[in-house]
């Protein structure tokens, strides 16, 4: 059973490798396990509207942190 559910919206399909070869500088494609160069076949695009939702009890645990150090991670 998953602890997660996701959603994808307002998506382009931009091409695959059925139709073209990939472009230069694109990376590898992940698998499952985030391990490149299993997949040589695949298709890209974007995607601008993601939702991810958690169901259920998920225990994660957490560090504490001040709204300033948050704002650091991520520049102004």
């Amino acid at each position: 059973m998953s602890n997660m559910e996701y959603e994808i919206n307002n998506a382009a399909f931009f091409g695959s490798t059925d139709m073209m070869p990939l472009s230069p500088g694109y990376p590898a494609f992940l698998d499952q396990y985030r391990n490149t160069g299993v997949w040589s076949r695949g298709g890209w695009g974007c995607a601008t509207q993601i939702a991810i939702r958690i169901k259920g009890e998920c225990n994660v645990t957490a560090e504490p942190s001040t709204w300033g150090r948050v704002k650091a991670l991520y520049g102004d």
